[in-house]
């Protein structure tokens, strides 16, 4: 009756699990949240909910942040680069600098897609219970460098005239290229 919402689970009671329920009345106060930072490849996409916590605004143990009854989320991307990432609302790419404002229906159509290179973005963020705004909360999404197109060679033998153990390997290359590899043995001379 004061707006406010019922949640119900499964939980241990003294006969093994119940279901248990617990009563959130109406909030007089704002909503609060934690951001997390994101790594993504190169044009890999997340949803947004990834960049929150999952946790309570009163830090229940037993609570979520489903169980907030956050309404409304806003988010807005601070880096307006060309190779930095940026958010897709149904697929539609969505400027850095604006406020994208979604409820929680749509929040599961906005992803943020990583950068065409390796560029940090910082998206601000907050959430709302559909009377009360939270404060801003910073998260920083970060592109990672594209994995490296190197590819080795041949593997070959160091040490194979000599017999018994050779351990503790250490390589280094020259300024000529040539490769110096030293190791420790046990029970040889020389």
């Amino acid at each position: 009756p004061d707006g406010g919402f019922v949640a119900a689970w499964a939980g241990p009671d003294g006969s093994g699990y119940g279901i248990q329920t617990r009563e959130f009345s109406a909030s007089t106060v704002a909503p609060v949240f934690q951001a997390q930072d994101l790594s993504l490849q190169a044009g890999q996409s997340r949803l947004a909910v990834a960049l929150m916590r999952p946790s309570h605004s009163q830090s229940d143990a037993l609570a979520t942040s489903g169980l907030q009854r956050l309404l409304q989320y806003e988010f807005i991307d601070t880096n307006s680069s060309a190779a930095s990432g940026h958010f897709e609302l149904n697929g539609t790419p969505q400027a850095a600098g604006q406020s994208i404002s979604v409820t929680a229906e749509q929040l599961g159509n906005l992803r943020f897609v990583g950068g065409s290179a390796a560029v940090s973005d910082t998206v601000l963020l907050r959430v709302s219970d559909g009377t009360h705004w939270s404060d801003w909360d910073i998260a920083t999404v970060q592109t990672l460098p594209p994995a490296s197109s190197f590819t080795p060679t041949q593997e070959t033998l160091a040490s194979a005239a000599i017999s018994g153990d050779q351990l503790q390997p250490a390589v280094t290359v020259l300024d000529n290229g040539t490769q110096v590899v030293v190791w420790a043995s046990n029970g040889q001379d020389g």
